[in-house]
């Protein structure tokens, strides 16, 4: 009988200690299950970002490339260099060095409309020189190797590439001293070429905003899987980009080098290939240390559950010895013992449940960021192929049932206005139009002055009833106290694949009507037909420049009207040549402004330059620069002046006589480069410096002819190597000969 009592003890108390051991298992399978889903999801996150962000930087270049384009068309287009060429080829020799001259120094610098400029180059070859605008450097074919050095291509081998005048391509070369980068286009009907050097360090920059991590790297390769540049720590082979690089649509996968695990993000796009690889262990930073918390939470609540369960099952042995020795008699259990087992149940299936509740939360917030981040790639056209942009919409839980949809932006740029209640505003519009708006629609950011809506088409008919019935959404935010935004309304598309070509609509119409401060609700049928071409040529743009600098306020006023009546009168040009207008404008603006940058109120005004978007906007920032140039004018050119002027001045007194005295050796008498002191002497004098330096050699050879010095004795005296290359060069200054100057 007590063996019998003894054994059934212990088997009651060991099932007390299994079931509340197990118990504690619930927690830590919670607390496993919300690790792996949050990881994977936060992988997921991490390997999206990384991918938008390559679009992103790869977007950024192929518009910088395009940029080239436009730069060389503009170039080709000169009229200069096609009179230079043009000559050439009725003279079939090398033409006046002043018309080149004047030619290359009219043509602007774009190295601050375009980075990845280094420099440009003209080989006008029926005029047999290199020119370098806009310094007007001249180069011959044989002083070209010594001033240009293309790394891998003689002067030779670039012509052999232009010949016909059609060609345009980007040519990379190299060899054992280094590497260019070239954007090389031939100029129709002649052997001349225009050639871009593109700034390899500064294309790096580029790529440097993809975040890698420390063993990372971002690549840019041509069609051939040449390396052109890349930014971070480069460990892999050129086998294995080139192999990359035959990739036709962007991929994702996973690559082991050198024993660690790299994310591997191919994206072409132009031509050219875009790789981004990023070591998994830097994607899963974050991922440790969710997971370093959990362990130590799980181990710290396991340890805290052991000790209960110790005590209870402690407690609990003297209800089961109690129980067992009133078994026979009651046949039941005691109720305390029962309401304690509940209590611990509850306690740790609540504990869960807030868990779980966590978990979901943040799911759920991760679920609203994916369909943002879809909805932002069907808007913008990122997906390449129709394949990849039906799973990742399916992935979001997105549905496009309607047969037709319309894209409808909500633009609020008069948000300045707000007086830092832009969030609140957003907020509020985004109740406002959930409350009004009919169930279906879906919404998405886009930037700080707006967000899309995405209606089902069956919500609104035609556009007098769509006009009026956002017209009705305007009164009612007026009423509500907040400014009216503006409502840009695409034509009707087919589903998803067409939304990014009606986004592209409502940007255009948004753009167009804020060169105009316009606010209100736009149709792609309130945009103007653009029957007139525009009329701003180059010389229009050189025009405004030159006023900005140096003219009356009102020539500027005058310069504006014209401009005005002329591309923004209707009938005139189409909306997307008006828009291009506003941009160049702005170009000219903040290249006047370069030259004096670096004072607060110059930088101040560039800023406002950059955010102005109505044409109202830009004549006040014309108007600021051309004080601001003026004031900056004003302080320092006088002193500049005079300060320049008496250095120069004073070197060529001191060696016109040497005849080997060159922009060289003034270079190292003042610590000038050769660059700057080409533009001092042309800003302080008005020459160059050979002219400048002939100019003063002749007004002391007339001195000492007038001493009745020997002619042969002033050749020497003034800095020529013989008498002959002074009667010449004195017959063309002063239109006689030495001689007849000594007879009058």
């Amino acid at each position: 009988m007590f063996e019998r009592f003894r054994r059934m003890l212990g088997g009651i108390s060991l099932k007390i200690l299994l079931s509340y051991l197990s118990i504690l298992l619930i927690p830590l399978l919670a607390v496993i299950l919300i690790y792996s889903v949050s990881s994977n999801a936060l992988l997921n996150y991490q390997k999206e970002q990384t991918q938008f962000n390559l679009q992103k930087t790869a977007a950024t270049i192929r518009l910088r490339f395009e940029e080239l384009d436009n730069i060389t068309s503009y170039i080709n287009s000169n009229p200069g260099v096609n009179s230079i060429i043009n000559t050439s080829k009725t003279t079939r020799g090398r033409r006046d060095i002043s018309l080149i001259w004047n030619t290359l120094t009219s043509i602007p610098t774009y190295r601050l409309t375009n980075q990845l400029i280094s420099q440009v180059y003209l080989f006008l070859v029926e005029a047999g020189y290199v020119g370098i605008p806009p310094h007007g450097f001249v180069l011959t074919e044989q002083t070209y190797a010594a001033n240009v050095n293309f790394h891998g291509k003689s002067y030779q081998d670039l012509l052999a590439l232009a010949e016909g005048g059609a060609y345009n391509a980007l040519v990379y070369t190299r060899d054992e001293r280094g590497q260019d980068l070239l954007k090389l286009r031939g100029i129709p009907g002649s052997s001349s070429l225009i050639v871009l050097r593109i700034d390899i360090p500064a294309l790096e920059s580029l790529l440097s905003t993809n975040d890698t991590g420390p063993n990372g790297a971002t690549y840019l390769l041509n069609r051939d899987g040449q390396l052109l540049a890349f930014a971070g720590n480069s460990s892999f082979s050129a086998g294995q980009l080139q192999e990359m690089a035959r990739e036709n649509a962007p991929s994702q996968r996973e690559l082991v080098n050198d024993g660690k695990t790299y994310l591997s993000q191919v994206y072409p796009l132009g031509g050219l290939t875009y790789v981004s690889l990023v070591q998994k262990e830097h994607l899963l930073q974050n991922i440790s240390a969710i997971r370093y918390i959990l362990v130590t939470l799980c181990a710290l609540a396991f340890l805290v559950g052991i000790m209960v369960v110790m005590v209870l099952w402690n407690r609990r042995k003297k209800v089961v010895q109690q129980v067992t020795s009133t078994a026979q008699r009651m046949g039941i259990l005691d109720e305390g013992a029962l309401k304690s087992e509940g209590l611990l149940v509850q306690t740790t299936v609540s504990t869960l449940a807030q868990e779980v509740g966590s978990l979901r939360d943040t799911l759920d917030r991760q679920q609203m960021v994916l369909k943002e981040s879809v909805l932002r790639n069907l808007l913008q056209g990122t997906f390449s192929a129709y394949s990849d942009m039906e799973s990742e919409v399916k992935r979001a839980g997105l549905q496009f049932l309607a047969p037709f949809y319309r894209v409808v932006a909500v633009l609020f740029s008069h948000a300045g206005m707000l007086d830092g209640r832009l969030l609140e505003y957003r907020l509020f519009l985004k109740r406002f139009l959930a409350q009004s708006l009919q169930p279906g629609y879906l919404a998405c950011d886009m930037d700080n002055t707006s967000f899309v809506l995405i209606l089902p088409e069956e919500t609104l008919t035609n556009t007098a009833e769509r006009k009026a019935a956002f017209q009705k959404l305007s009164q009612g935010i007026a009423r509500a106290g907040w400014p009216a935004p503006s409502f840009a309304i695409s034509e009707a598309g087919g589903g998803m694949s067409d939304l990014w070509e009606m986004y592209e609509q409502t940007q255009l119409i948004g753009q167009y009507f804020s060169c105009f401060d316009l606010h209100g609700t736009y149709h792609p049928g309130d945009l103007p037909e653009g029957k007139e071409p525009l009329a701003f040529p180059m010389d229009r743009e050189l025009q405004l420049a030159n006023i900005l600098q140096a003219r009356p306020r009102e020539e500027l006023e005058a310069f504006w009207r014209q401009m005005t009546d002329e591309n923004l009168k209707q009938p005139g040009p189409g909306a997307e040549q008006v828009l291009a207008l506003r941009e160049r404008v702005r170009a000219v603006l903040l290249h006047a402004l370069g030259a004096c940058a670096g004072e607060e109120l110059v930088d101040s005004l560039a800023q406002e330059i950059k955010k102005a978007r109505s044409f109202a906007e830009l004549k006040a920032c014309a108007l600021g620069c051309q004080e601001a140039l003026s004031q900056a004018a004003c302080r320092g050119n006088a002193q500049r002046h005079e300060q320049t002027r008496a250095l120069i001045q004073q070197a060529i007194e001191q060696n016109y006589q040497d005849a080997n005295f060159t922009i060289t050796s003034l270079s190292a008498l003042t610590g000038y480069s050769e660059n700057t002191l080409y533009r001092m002497i042309r800003n302080s004098f008005g020459l160059s410096f050979a002219s400048l330096l002939e100019q003063y050699r002749m007004e002391q050879a007339m001195h000492k002819l007038r001493a009745n010095v020997l002619i042969r004795d002033v050749a020497s005296q003034v800095g020529y190597t013989s008498d002959h290359s002074f009667r010449r060069a004195f017959k063309r200054v002063m239109k006689v000969t030495p001689s007849q100057f000594v007879e009058e």
